[in-house]
Order: structure tokens, then sequence, then C-alpha cells
């Protein structure tokens, strides 16, 4: 009896020696299982790529023409007095783009009894530029003769003669530069006259020394057709180009409300020109740049609208057009993997890599975007 309870006794121990042996290890295999699963690192792996603390560096590109005549008395035959008068009307003050000649026409007339000689000249009473301008005369009446200064010899009593007065401006003026001039028609045989005939911007002929009338003797002033009669201003007009850039970034999973980019966040650039000048732009080209660290979006570029810059959250506006990567793409721009860079062609087209013509006031924006490495 008592052998058959110790064989009982025994194997219940053994039961319960297995069960905590079971139990042992079961909980190991599960904490083993904890601290060697993959589950976080698969999320965290994906984003391996640029080191941080890489700065991102991008640069918009902007590529982008005033003697005696004495009296005889013999007996009682008097010869004729000789007089010299002259009237000089030009047209009012002008402006001229940049790059070209502005040409004023003007008409002197001989008013005094005699044929005459005068020697047309030019001073610069104001200038507002630190370039160098180029004036010439021309006798367009006449032809041929042109230069710094003109002597026109032998005008006939009453002979009207059409002046020209050449002022060549620099491509590289700058806008609202301006040269004020006054111009000079000089008779040296009439210096010491005053039988002299003077005749104002009003019509009225004066009698009496030129000087009286705010000319020096021997000379005439020529005279605009506005209020001021002794000067004439020439006002540059020139393109004034202003590129700026904006960018913002999307960061992907789980990053999104990083403040900074990493791996693999996809980032919008914004291009934004005007022209604040007064003339045209031609041969503009925008460029922007793809950065190190960074690969070009396909087909990302955009033109957006006119008018104010636009943010970069407006890439995706409906106004907005796609524009093809390809070179020949029939657009105003494309992908330049070279650069890399996207260029522009604001108005052309990306075929022939010309631009049109910018216009004064106008604007537009473009997008593209580039990836994170």
């Amino acid at each position: 009896m008592n052998r058959e309870k110790n064989k009982i006794f025994k194997e219940e121990a053994m039961k319960r020696k297995s069960l905590m042996l079971l139990g042992f290890l079961g909980i190991s295999f599960f904490l083993l299982l904890m601290i060697f699963a993959p589950w976080g690192e698969r999320t965290l792996s994906a984003n391996v790529g640029t080191e941080a603390g890489i700065v991102l560096t991008n640069v918009a590109e902007l590529d982008w023409l005033g003697a005696t005549a004495a009296e005889s008395v013999t007996n009682i035959d008097h010869t004729v007095g000789v007089n010299y008068g002259a009237k000089w009307i030009g047209e009012g003050d002008g402006t001229v783009v940049a790059g070209n000649m502005k040409v004023m026409e003007t008409y002197f007339t001989n008013l005094g009894n005699a044929d005459a000689d005068y020697e047309f000249k030019s001073e610069i009473l104001d200038d507002e530029s630190s370039l160098a301008w180029t004036t010439t005369f021309s006798n367009f009446t006449d032809g041929g003769a042109e230069g710094a200064t003109l002597m026109v010899a032998g005008i006939s009593r009453g002979a009207v003669k059409q002046i020209r007065f050449n002022v060549d401006v620099p491509s590289a003026e700058t806008n609202l530069a301006y040269m004020q001039f006054r111009l000079i028609a000089s008779n040296e045989d009439a210096a010491n006259l005053n039988a002299t005939n003077y005749t104002g911007l009003n019509g009225i002929v004066y009698g009496g020394d030129m000087g009286l009338y705010g000319a020096a003797p021997g000379h005439v002033w020529m005279h605009n057709t506005n209020e001021n009669d002794r000067q004439w201003t020439l006002t540059v007009e020139a393109p004034v180009l202003y590129l700026t850039m904006a960018a913002g970034f999307a960061n992907p999973e789980p990053y999104q409300l990083e403040a900074t980019p990493v791996p693999g966040a996809l980032i919008t650039y914004r291009l934004f020109y005007t022209n604040a000048g007064d003339a045209g732009a031609t041969e503009v080209t925008l460029i922007g740049n793809v950065p190190d660290n960074t690969t070009y979006s396909n087909e990302s570029i955009v033109r957006g609208a006119t008018g104010a810059p636009q943010t970069v959250g407006d890439y995706g506006d409906g106004g907005n057009v796609g524009l093809a990567d390809a070179q020949d793409g029939g657009d105003e721009a494309w992908y330049n993997a070279g650069g890399p860079r996207v260029e522009i062609y604001p108005g052309g087209t990306d075929t022939d890599n010309t631009s049109g013509t910018v216009a004064s006031a106008a604007s537009r924006n473009y997008f593209y975007r580039v990836t994170l490495d």
C-alpha cells in the first residue's frame, strides 16, 4: 500500500517539474522574440541617405542697349546793312530705349537779309549718367555732312534747313538716366551787331542784341516745343529685371512634421520675374539650378500666373500649366541634365533657346521640383 502511494507521489512531482520547465522555456522565447524582432528597424531604415547637417544651396540666375557790316554813305546813297536773324525749332523732351539712337528733327530758318554761315553745336547742361553718350549733327536737307559740330555755309535768306541732332545711348545705360542739352547755332559775323532779329517760341520777332533774349551775341538757341525753350532733355527707357526664388518641402512618412528636410523630401522651387523698367527686355533666360544631393523630379516644370508672386503651395493651382522636360517640347522651358538645371525662356521657345520680349511691367511665376537624396 505504501509502495503505491510513493509511486503516485513521484509521478505527480515529475509532472510539476515538466510544467515548470515548459513555462520557463515559453517565457524565454517570448523575451527573445521581443528583443530581436525587426519591426521598428524596417520603418527607420527607409530614410538612410544624405548625411544630416548638409546645407542645400540653390541660386536663381538671370542670364540674361544728343565781322562788322559797315553802313556806307555817299551823298544820299545808303548801303543796306546785314540783318542777321534766325529761328531754330525742334521737338519737345524725349525718351529713348537704351542701346538705341534718338534722332531729333529740327528746322533752322535764316530770317536775315543775306546768306549766312552757321555752325551747329551742343552743350550738356545736366548729366545724370555715368556713361558716355555720343552726339552728332547731320544736315539732312543737303545730305552728307555729319559731325559732333556741323558747319553749314551759305544758308540763303529765307531758306529752311532740316538739321538732325543724333544721340547714341549705350546699351548698358540704366533706366531713367538722362542728359539735358542746349543746342546752339553760331554766326561769328553777327557777334558784334546790335541789329539782330530773334524769333521766340511764341513767334514774335524781337529786335536788338540776341543776348537780351537769352542767347549770347551771334548765337541762336534751339527752341523746343515745350515751355522751356533753351534746353532739351532726353531720358532713357531701359529694362530693369528682378528674379526671386522661394522654396518649400514636404517630408516623407513618418517625418512630415519635421522642421528641416530629410532624405526623401520633395522640395518645390518657385521662380518669379518682373520687369520694373520702362522698356522691354530681350534674350531673357531664367535658370533654376538643381542642388547637390538632390535629384530633379521628372516632368515637374510648371508655368504659373502673372501679376504677383505665387506661394510654393500654389504649385498645383488649376490655372498653372505643366511644361515638358524635353528641349524640343514646343514650350518655353526644359530640363538640362548637363547642368543639372531648368532653363526657361519667357515668351520664347526651348527649341532654339530664345526668349521673346519681356515687356515693361511683365511678370510670371514658374515652378519645378527636386527630391532630396
